[in-house]
């Protein structure tokens, strides 16, 4: 993992109340941000990704911080050129929360956060494809979209299995204006026709 510092004069990261002063607060208790980048190649990388981060902050964050901690870790993304589906994604994370240091000295038990109340990814539906995208400002909506996609019943409504998407699925993503979100990160997979499945 690479990270190098970031100038103080990022855009400031807006709370779901309107307000960024308590987030920014929150994450101040942690250091300044750091930029840690990582490279998507594939669905299960973001899988991984949110899992390694989610990890770091759940150890190294007081309990009633974290969700606050999750919303002011801001992301951005970019494509990789001349390639399919690869994608740099960037993320602001207090320092402290990065220092490879072992601040429990007893297993802890993951705080589960509530979804429910997140936006779902837009849906589109073609007859060979599947297109879903999601827009993400924070690495709350990120780990949002994660959540969903690994929500079976979630999958099953739209006819998709996880284990068909992670052959088919193609990553890209779409830049937005930064304000509500940094971009749109857009998973197109390939799906069965009804007479495909039938001659099968």
């Amino acid at each position: 993992m690479e990270t190098n510092p970031i100038a103080s004069t990022l855009p400031q990261q807006i709370a779901a109340d309107g307000s960024p002063v308590t987030a920014r607060a929150t994450a101040s208790k942690y250091g300044a941000v750091r930029m840690a980048r990582y490279l998507l190649r594939s669905f299960d990388d973001c899988i991984d990704v949110c899992e390694t981060i989610n990890h770091q902050v759940q150890e190294r964050v007081e309990r009633d911080d974290i969700e606050a901690v999750f919303r002011e870790i801001e992301c951005w993304a970019m494509a990789v050129p001349n390639t399919v589906s690869n994608i740099i994604v960037g993320f602001g994370i207090p320092s402290l929360i990065l220092e490879d240091r072992q601040t429990t000295t007893h297993p802890i038990r993951p705080l589960q956060l509530d979804f429910s109340k997140s936006p779902e990814p837009a849906v589109k539906r073609t007859p060979k494809a599947l297109v879903m995208a999601h827009d993400v400002k924070s690495f709350f909506d990120l780990n949002a979209f994660n959540h969903y996609l690994r929500n079976p019943e979630g999958l099953k409504a739209q006819g998709l299995e996880l284990a068909t998407m992670r052959k088919t699925m193609k990553m890209m993503i779409k830049k937005r204006d930064g304000v509500k979100a940094n971009f749109a990160l857009i998973l197109t997979c390939t799906v069965e026709s009804d007479d495909q499945k039938s001659a099968g």
